[in-house]
């Protein structure tokens, strides 16, 4: 076998697509229906977006702990490998005192600004 396919990582059979799909046609009949609801449910609605984005940080972790690089995982993120690292990387300060857990790629923050 060649280094090349030694290195290349074996694509796993899941029914991610169809999973997300569903997930996705579940997603826009909870907005029909809040479209016919109260605008206080609006909220529940709302706060989704924050469970997706938490899903979306959770899956990266899995990723990088099974081995992708940051430019794969950039790649399925539609974005580059350095946008991937700075919104989901975990970030330690300059001085090794204490590590910033579950950065979210805002720097004014994390400096205290």
């Amino acid at each position: 076998m060649s280094v090349k396919g030694r290195l290349t990582r074996a694509k796993r059979e899941r029914e991610t697509p169809e999973y997300a799909g569903m997930v996705r046609r579940i997603i826009r009949a909870h907005g029909r229906r809040v479209g016919d609801a109260d605008p206080e449910d609006l909220a529940e609605l709302v706060a989704m977006a924050e469970t997706l984005e938490e899903a979306i940080a959770a899956a990266v972790a899995g990723q990088r702990a099974n081995g992708f690089s940051w430019a794969a995982i950039g790649r399925g993120l539609g974005i580059t490998r350095q946008a991937a690292q700075m919104h989901y990387g975990i970030r330690t300060s300059s001085h090794g005192d204490k590590g910033i857990q579950d950065y979210d790629g805002d720097l004014l923050a994390v400096a205290g600004q």
